[in-house]
């Protein structure tokens, strides 16, 4: 993500992509959909100057064999600076001919600005 290379960063994902936040969710289905949004997160990770994210596992269980529910905590940094508080990524993953792709996540950030809004198509700071 923080690199821009969004042809390495779709490579995880599955479309359609369902999106939530406490505010709502969406659903992508295009290329060109998943593409938007990368660019959207990737803006709004420049105006917090964020140089480094950390995401670490709390939780990974097989639902069933080709079905995976994890759940990762992302930091947001600033350097060593914490620019938004952590916060929890409910994700599923699914076994597809491709490989294993994520194909939905609901993300616990705080607050209905900045990443959820952008996250749900809003064009924050823009």
């Amino acid at each position: 993500m923080l690199r821009g290379d969004f042809d390495e960063f779709a490579a995880y994902f599955a479309l359609p992509q369902r999106i939530g936040t406490f505010d709502g969710s969406r659903v992508l289905t295009t290329r060109t959909e998943l593409r938007d949004t990368f660019e959207a997160v990737r803006a709004h990770y420049k105006r917090l100057n964020v140089t480094d994210m950390a995401r670490h596992c709390a939780d990974a269980i097989f639902v069933d064999d080709r079905t995976i529910q994890s759940t990762h905590v992302s930091r947001l940094l600033s350097g060593p600076l914490l620019v938004q508080e952590a916060y929890p990524v409910l994700s599923i993953l699914r076994k597809t001919d491709a490989g294993w792709r994520i194909v939905s996540s609901q993300y616990a950030a705080p607050g209905k600005a900045g990443l959820n809004a952008v996250l749900l198509g809003a064009r924050v700071g823009v």
